[in-house]
């Protein structure tokens, strides 16, 4: 991983340079592309070329997630993979849905309460409580709400920005160097560490005792089930910490950001926002989740934010041997950025890429483009694992609140172009009642 500034240089280059461009840094050489085919070779046809083992940022991003579905590769990774799968089927995340309504029923009662007092809400704060409540309840059986919860948030909060900055620093001393940000890290860690390990060891507790979560267990239970095909072996609770810690920030993290940001554009755009609460006015919010004949405004509002602003907004992978990408050589150890930015700002596919349109997400229009030209959660069989359990958790929180208030920033914010996309700071708005 380069600089966040670099990424962006890196990004607004193709303009000049074209869709796939190389150059050096730190001693390696980098590919940056933009073109849809190439990104179908590299995620898909030619994925066992271009894999994470020997990126310098997933090996960072490991030091706080340990060998979990984002950071692993290989046999490790498959074994994760197909032990989490169940957990995201649909008619899993179906049961999860009247979860996921009432706690945006709660930030409702919260909007409101605003509303009533005059008083500004910050909504980067209310998203991320809301989708950490969400992923905690659906998965972990935990309510992480009220001094818990805000422990959780700024532990996370911390750890992350200490990963961004090991990650941009080709010169990072190794972690049992005590600097400041390296404590900070370890800090963190051992914050979130305490959260995990504790709620396994209850859990164990439980299930000793004949308990499990729920009507027929969480993931939690589902993953402490698993038996491994080959050995027999159960998960230890070193591996069971690093996929709930890996599950837990890449389920709430990435939607955290992505609701933000569309509230962000609703603000900037009233006629849409406008013609959305038309739209959603006296349905069920659960009704948003399920999947349509064509797509509705919801969902092209949704497709849209994820355009404009992609909450996993890049990724690299590293060349395992000799390849090629669009006719160019590419040798062992070469790293390519895919950068869903820059892709999303392509001006043959995404013209006035800038502009919020929604209109971008009708049936004609997705057809005009190719598939890869619009990469929301990756491709491949390194898709995210919980794309549905995303989209249904994001379009029920807007389809509860849209048709309730109106949210108007105080100030746009700016970009934090860290391990996601995310908003800086506080995002302040006021709320009004329609």
């Amino acid at each position: 991983m380069v600089r966040s500034a670099m990424h962006r240089k890196v990004a607004t280059k193709h303009d000049e340079l074209g869709d796939v461009y190389t150059f050096s840094l730190g001693g390696k050489r980098l590919w940056a592309v933009r073109d849809p085919q190439a990104i179908e070779d590299i995620l898909v046809k030619d994925r066992a070329v271009w894999q994470k083992t020997g990126s310098p940022a997933y090996e960072t991003l490991a030091e706080l997630l340990g060998q979990g579905l984002v950071t692993a590769e290989g046999p490790a990774w498959l074994k994760h993979r197909r032990l989490a799968q169940p957990a995201f089927h649909r008619e899993r995340i179906a049961r999860f849905t009247s979860t996921m309504a009432s706690l945006a029923s709660d930030v409702a009662d919260r909007f409101g309460a605003a509303a009533d007092a005059g008083r500004d809400v910050d909504i980067a704060h209310e998203m991320l409580l809301y989708t950490q409540r969400v992923i905690g309840m659906t998965m972990l059986s935990v309510d992480l709400d009220g001094p818990q919860g805000q422990r959780l948030a700024e532990a996370l909060d911390l750890a992350l920005k200490a990963v961004e900055h090991r990650a941009n620093n080709p010169f990072a001393p190794p972690l049992w160097v005590l600097t400041s940000m390296n404590r900070s890290l370890k800090r963190a860690r051992a914050i979130l560490d305490e959260l995990v390990y504790s709620l396994i060891a209850q859990r164990r507790a439980l299930r000793a005792a004949g308990t499990v979560a729920g009507a027929d267990g969480d993931l939690l239970d589902m993953l402490m089930d698993a038996v491994d095909e080959d050995t027999g072996a159960t998960l230890s609770d070193v591996e069971l910490r690093d996929d709930v810690m890996t599950i837990f920030l890449a389920g709430h993290e990435t939607t955290s950001n992505l609701l933000s940001w569309t509230f962000v554009a609703l603000s900037q755009n009233p006629a849409i926002a406008t013609a959305l609460a038309a739209e959603l006015a006296g349905t069920d919010p659960l009704a948003a989740a399920r999947p349509s004949s064509s797509p509705s405004l919801l969902d092209r509002v949704v497709d849209e934010s994820m355009r404009w602003r992609p909450p996993v907004w890049t990724v690299d992978r590293v060349a395992q041997t000799e390849s090629s990408i669009a006719g160019f050589h590419v040798d062992v150890g070469d790293i390519v950025l895919v950068s869903a930015w820059a892709l999303h700002r392509h001006p043959t596919w995404w013209p006035d890429a800038e502009r919020f349109d929604p209109e971008r997400f009708t049936e004609a229009a997705v057809a005009a483009r190719p598939k890869m030209a619009f990469l929301p959660f990756l491709a491949g069989n390194r898709k995210c694992i919980g794309d549905a359990f995303a989209l249904a958790e994001a379009k029920i929180a807007l389809a509860t609140w849209i048709p309730r208030f109106v949210l108007t920033l105080r100030a746009f914010p700016d970009e934090e172009l860290a391990v996601t996309l995310r908003p800086r700071g506080t995002v302040l708005a006021s709320v009004t009642r329609r």
